[in-house]
């Protein structure tokens, strides 16, 4: 699923002979976020110390509302030097070092306000749609005074969903509603029904199918404009122009011919998006939902016949459940999470979803020529706020939300393996499919056994990294032994669930009591002695630490103990010294000099991550 292109492949790639302190001239491209006075993107180097060469970075700019508005297409110069991207600093956390090497990007750069010299790019066709976008959405707030509320119409109508509040927007991962947050498949196909509809009086004028296609294509187009040319919308907006096109000259339309078509187009064009996650899950929905169309067709052939209603109801539902199996292996595979309610949000927001973009747009433009009366504000205000309770309710169902599954890359090619399978199956009307599937799915349940069984054998130690944070665990099998002595924080709780999301099965997790935590706690794990050694450490005196034993395998220092380092380390000797992030810089500063001048080998996760023994 994922692929780094070496920056070698490239003699012009600035890679090669970049230094620090050097002039580096960016073109910045796409914005990825827009966070806490900072925004994000994606930028292309052109040139250091005005030599010519190539590459691509990712840049994080401090920004002020009222000065150094950056944009799509301006061309920055600094000195401030890049870093490479590094790896995950926690077994499980999300490995942004690989999600960037798939796009063939391997340094970042961070910038201050003074830290630049600004060149405004020319005015061009994506440059303009972006200046648009940035318009409407000031004309959003002026129609909208809730935060909560601007932020899901932000990203409903316009693509911006950076401003959406993390409790919201889990709430909308909770309720398997994510995908109504994006510009993509489901929103154009909504606009591409709205123009179909009020473009139909057209086909009773004389050349008027013609003109109908026309002006469809420039309504489906103006809107890929009108979200700022965003990633997803331009590939939903290229699908749907096959379609239209297809329709034109009378061909028979199908979804999974027209899918195979428009992804080959884009992969022609760059074929690095077969790595994307964006493309991925955007493809397999609209891959489940086109064989779920089939079997539809195929069941149409009956005598039995249903109201309209019941129509409406079986299509949303047979979409709805199409659209989740296509994509289940991937979700489960990368964000190790699966949402049961994805049903009840379908049933519940795909026709309000219709009605907000509606009821949205044309108080958009509304509010560009004229001044809105407040109340139909409120009432837009009233309907986004009905939106939002009704994805917090859903989302607070945890009986229903799988988290933290364990999804290995064996699993996403058996599961999709199987769901393939089963598809042909049905559509051959041929058992044997059937049952290949079901041998996939016992593959998987071995596979998870063989490894289950390898873990309850294995023993291992992690001492995880957050900055001034502590959290060292002991793992025997299925039960994880906590040396901490007092509660977790969220952030540290979070890495303790990435990491047992990367591990098959239940665990066990016992917490240490404080009355049972002292200065310092001695085990062993795999044969080896550890001691974890903390900031209390002035209780113990120095008769006792000089009866500690000697050569132990691995010590650990947390909370910064005051202590004569070299002294204590000269006389137990031990295999290597961990300082974890609890450790302020100039103790892990003293303590790397100790270790080099007695010969021990030094982990600093703040500088390496967290550290497993055994590797």
């Amino acid at each position: 699923m994922t692929t780094k292109i070496s920056v070698r492949s490239d003699k012009n790639h600035f890679g090669h002979f970049y230094n620090s302190g050097d002039l580096v001239a960016i073109v910045l491209q796409k914005r990825i976020s827009k966070k806490k006075g900072r925004q994000r993107f994606q930028a292309r180097v052109i040139s250091l110390n005005n030599r010519t060469c190539k590459g691509k970075i990712y840049v994080s700019i401090e920004v002020d509302t009222s000065e150094n508005r950056v944009l799509y297409g301006d061309t920055l110069w600094t000195r401030n030097s890049l870093h490479e991207i590094r790896p995950p600093m926690n077994p499980g956390a999300f490995d942004f070092q690989q999600y960037a090497a798939r796009k063939n990007i391997f340094h970042q750069l961070y910038l201050k306000r003074d830290d630049f010299i600004l060149k405004q790019g020319k005015k061009g066709l994506i440059r303009s749609s972006i200046g648009l976008n940035r318009n409407l959405q000031a004309a959003l707030e002026r129609i909208l005074k809730e935060p909560d509320e601007l932020s899901v119409a932000k990203a409903l109508l316009l693509g911006d969903r950076n401003e959406i509040p993390v409790d919201l927007l889990d709430s909308f991962k909770g309720a398997g509603a994510m995908h109504i947050l994006a510009i993509s498949g489901l929103h154009v196909g909504i606009v591409h029904l709205i123009f179909l509809f009020f473009a139909r009086p057209l086909t009773l004028l004389k050349n008027g199918r013609a003109l109908r296609v026309i002006l469809i294509l420039l309504g489906l187009w103006s809107y890929a404009l009108l979200t700022g040319m965003a990633v997803s919308a331009t590939r939903s907006v290229s699908m749907f122009t096959l379609f239209t096109l297809g329709q034109a000259v009378n061909r028979k339309i199908s979804l999974l011919n027209n899918l195979v078509n428009s992804a080959f187009v884009l992969l022609i064009l760059k074929p690095m998006l077969l790595f994307d996650v964006g493309f991925q899950l955007s493809y397999s929905a609209l891959a489940g939902i086109g064989v779920g169309a089939i079997l539809m067709r195929q069941k149409k052939k009956r005598k039995k016949r249903f109201s309209n209603i019941k129509k409406y109801f079986l299509g949303l539902i047979l979409v709805s459940c199409s659209a989740q199996l296509g994509v289940m292996p991937l979700s489960l595979y990368y964000f190790k999470q699966f949402s049961g309610l994805f049903l009840f949000s379908s049933i519940l927001l795909l026709p309000l979803l219709g009605i907000t973009l509606v009821l949205g747009y044309s108080l958009l433009g509304g509010a560009l020529i004229l001044n809105l009366p407040e109340y139909v504000k409120e009432v837009f205000q009233a309907w986004l706020e009905l939106i939002n309770k009704s994805i917090e309710w859903l989302g607070s169902i945890d009986a229903l939300i799988l988290k933290g599954v364990y999804f290995p890359f064996s699993f996403w090619i058996l599961s999709s393996l199987s769901l393939f399978l089963v598809s042909i199956g049905f559509l051959k009307r041929k058992s044997i499919f059937i049952f290949a599937s079901g041998i996939c799915l016992i593959c998987m349940q071995l596979l998870w056994i063989h490894e289950r069984v390898d873990l309850i054998r294995d023993e291992k130690l992690i001492v995880f990294h957050r900055r001034g944070e502590s959290l060292v665990a002991d793992r025997k099998g299925a039960v994880l032994k906590l040396k901490n002595e007092k509660e977790l924080p969220d952030e540290m709780e979070k890495c303790l669930a990435d990491y047992l999301s990367e591990l098959p099965g239940d665990f066990s997790i016992e917490r240490n009591r404080e009355e049972i935590a002292g200065p310092m706690q001695v085990f062993y794990v795999s044969e080896a002695l550890v001691f974890l050694i903390n900031e209390k450490i002035d209780r113990v005196t120095p008769a006792a630490l000089g009866s500690l034993a000697r050569d132990p395998d691995i010590v650990i220092f947390s909370n910064a103990p005051r202590l004569n380092l070299e002294r204590l380390l000269g006389e137990i000797r031990p295999g290597i010294v961990v300082a974890d992030g609890s450790n302020h810089n100039g103790f892990v500063k003293r303590c790397r000099e100790s270790c080099q001048a007695l010969g021990i080998e030094f982990h600093a996760t703040l500088e390496k991550g967290a550290f497993l023994y055994p590797k």
